[in-house]
């Protein structure tokens, strides 16, 4: 055997097929942000629910989008979310308003009640952690239309969720529990939303058995997943392997 012939392949490193060598690496800010995008989307989508356009079952939308946008994020991330929700919101919600005064109060205005909406997106990031995490961020919708409708001049109520429900099933909720019930409904219908698609896309199923493929159940008996808002009691077959062992 040659010199050298039996250490020349010792520490040489064979490439994984499929990689190029000149392929640069993926650089975080190339990447498209799309939490802010769906923020947008979200606040635009609540606005078509609203009379002008009164697409009504387009509400949901809103708080779902802005909970799949804030979900397991920071408390300041979720104040930049909620800000971006409430901008792409209000500006032409109130644009009525600008015909009177002009666009300086209007703008201003819209920007007072987008600080709202933060305050909303900040806790919901909060609440997203916690268990049934769709009824606290609900909650927080009803919350967040009481304090924009009592302070500083007695409040500025424009925008709640349910005075977006001028028909559909919703509407007939107002009868027990007034705008706050029916805002409660539509939020907490959008935040089920979210939860579902959030479970859909990290387990390949809603909070019970796994999609074929799938080698695990998103939601176990003896925990919950990050998308799953509650434990879900286990299949029988499961339960009767567990009584075999």
């Amino acid at each position: 055997m040659p010199a050298g012939h039996g250490a020349s392949g010792a520490g040489t490193l064979t490439r994984p097929a499929g990689t190029s060598p000149s392929a640069p690496p993926e650089r975080p800010g190339r990447r498209l942000p799309w939490r802010t995008l769906l923020a947008v989307v979200g606040g635009l989508l609540l606005l078509l629910a609203f009379p002008g356009y009164s697409l009504v079952p387009l509400a949901v939308l809103g708080p779902a989008a802005l909970a799949l946008a804030v979900h397991g994020q920071r408390v300041r991330a979720g104040l930049w979310l909620g800000l971006v929700f409430g901008l792409a919101f209000f500006v032409p919600l109130l644009s009525w308003s600008g015909i009177y005064v002009g666009p300086v109060p209007w703008l201003a205005l819209a920007g007072w009640e987008a600080l709202h909406l933060a305050l909303l997106g900040g806790a919901t990031a909060v609440v997203s952690r916690l268990p049934a995490w769709p009824v606290w961020a609900a909650a927080l919708w009803v919350a967040d239309e009481a304090l924009r409708g009592r302070f500083v001049l007695d409040g500025f109520p424009w925008g709640r969720l349910g005075f977006s429900q001028t028909s559909g099933p919703l509407l007939s909720l107002a009868a027990y529990g007034g705008v706050p019930l029916v805002s409660f409904a539509v939020a907490l219908t959008g935040t089920l939303l979210a939860a579902a698609v959030l479970a859909l896309v990290r387990g390949g199923t809603w909070c019970g058995r796994s999609a074929p493929g799938s080698p695990r159940s998103p939601c176990r008996w003896s925990g919950r997943s990050p998308g799953c808002p509650w434990p879900v009691p286990p299949s029988p077959r499961a339960a009767l392997r567990r009584r075999s062992r």
